[in-house]
């Protein structure tokens, strides 16, 4: 089932008149099998203000490393203002600032075996 986004109470003008932010398209990710993300069409104008909501294990954290090329996806396209995340992730995350959940530890400025636990798994 492909998930849209349409809602918006700023009028099609201004949107239009809008740069889009985030966009992406037929957005997906499994692991092992198992759905995180489903085929999400998503676009974000300038000045507009999105939250995600659902239950633990609905994939929130999934989109949002998706958005920022900390995950591959198994299909669609991703982009923030203007350019593509795949080909051009630091011309992308230029434009944004995310922390999910802990930051990841830098390993060449740990000692070895240090902050391990504490690194997310996503693939």
């Amino acid at each position: 089932m492909q998930q849209t986004f349409p809602y918006s109470d700023r009028p099609s003008a201004a949107r239009a008149a809008s740069p889009v932010v985030v966009s992406t398209t037929g957005l997906s990710k499994r692991f092992k099998g198992r759905v995180a993300v489903d085929n999400v069409d998503l676009t974000v104008y300038r000045g507009d203000v999105y939250g995600l909501l659902g239950p633990n294990g609905a994939g929130k954290t999934t989109f949002i490393a998706l958005l920022l090329g900390l995950v591959t996806p198994n299909a669609g396209h991703r982009a923030m203002c203007g350019h593509d995340v795949a080909t051009q992730p630091a011309e992308a995350l230029r434009c944004v600032g995310a922390m999910i959940e802990a930051p990841v530890p830098v390993r060449s400025r740990q000692p070895a075996g240090a902050g391990r636990r504490a690194r997310p798994r996503f693939q």
